[in-house]
């Protein structure tokens, strides 16, 4: 889950952009994670996080993860909850994204769905897992359209990590959670 200038502004992710424009623009942002094993430039880095960021609602994803823990927060906690949960995907789903879509070929279906929510089916033939049909999930949030699950060969990744951060909330507590996500930023920075 690819190289422009310095100067790449974030795409545009208005609400008239359609679903499947949002869901084609993160796959090319991730692909620039992509490199011949060259480290990118910091700022271009940077605009690569940013145009990934504009296209996934990590709110939602945040809140459904935490659950009860969530409305427990206080609002400055809940920001900076979103903002690691960010810094994780920045750090380790780009990335390792960028790795699994590569130079595919993707091949996108026909648009589902109605009102606020729309499912973006996309195909692709990956070398060493075979055919993958993937849906992007996407809904309105704040105005636009974003990502707000992923499902891959019927599996939902966003349920999948919702249900990780719930089952250690619900065990060892938010903090816990907080600790281990700041230790995997760590082990990544080794």
């Amino acid at each position: 889950m690819v190289l422009v200038g310095l100067a790449v502004a974030a795409p545009s992710t208005e609400a008239g952009e359609p679903p499947a424009e949002v869901v084609r623009g993160l796959i090319d942002t991730l692909r620039r994670f992509e490199t011949d094993g060259t480290a990118i430039p910091q700022a271009e880095r940077r605009s690569i996080v940013q145009a990934a960021h504009a296209r996934l609602d990590f709110e939602k994803l945040a809140r459904e993860g935490l659950r009860d823990a969530w409305t427990g927060l206080p609002p400055q906690k809940r920001s900076a909850f979103v903002n690691l949960l960010e810094r994780v995907f920045a750090e380790v789903a780009y990335p390792q994204s960028a790795k699994f879509f590569g130079t595919l070929k993707l091949e996108f279906g026909e648009v589902r769905g109605r009102g606020e929510q729309r499912v973006v089916p996309v195909a692709v033939s990956h070398p060493d897992e075979g055919l993958v049909d993937l849906e992007f999930f996407v809904g309105k949030s704040g105005g636009r359209w974003k990502v707000q699950d992923l499902s891959l060969d019927g599996i939902s990744l966003g349920r999948d990590i919702r249900s990780q951060m719930y089952a250690i909330v619900s065990k060892d507590g938010y903090g816990e959670l907080v600790r281990r996500m700041k230790e995997k930023l760590e082990e990544q920075d080794s």
